[in-house]
């Protein structure tokens, strides 16, 4: 993927969570690329997506594993919470990172709607409160 269509999904998930009014910054770690304080510390791993998917243009395709050669799934080891960015709709869905079981994530274009983004982390926010520590 470009350096640039990762950082600006970086900016776009920080953007989202500070309109939502949740502390953030961006983080050069391995593993993660944000941090939001809930006020805990919460590690997002953002994956951004640059076009319609080239086999169907209704859908966002994006690469929810790590690794450039050998590609890795995402686990809790690295991040709690992936947050998926479609750069043209400028639009964010959050998941937690258990929730992601592939090493490809497919999600409709028309469920990136700000409604969707905001009730997409009240929803991780949820099940975060409610898993056992």
């Amino acid at each position: 993927m470009n350096i640039d269509v990762g950082r600006a999904g970086d900016f776009i998930a920080a953007a989202a969570l500070s309109r939502m009014g949740v502390q953030n910054v961006i983080s050069q770690q391995t593993g993660f690329d944000l941090v939001a304080f809930i006020p805990e510390p919460i590690r997002v791993e953002v994956k951004t997506a640059s076009k319609r998917s080239s086999e169907n243009n209704n859908l966002f395709a994006f690469m929810t594993s790590r690794g450039a050669s050998k590609k890795i799934r995402l686990t809790n080891e690295t991040a709690d919470i992936c947050c998926l960015v479609a750069l043209p709709e400028r639009c964010a869905l959050f998941r937690l990172i258990g929730d992601i079981t592939g090493s490809n994530t497919r999600i409709r274009a028309e469920e990136f709607t700000p409604e969707n983004e905001t009730q997409s982390w009240l929803d991780v926010m949820e099940k975060l409160n409610d898993s056992p520590d």
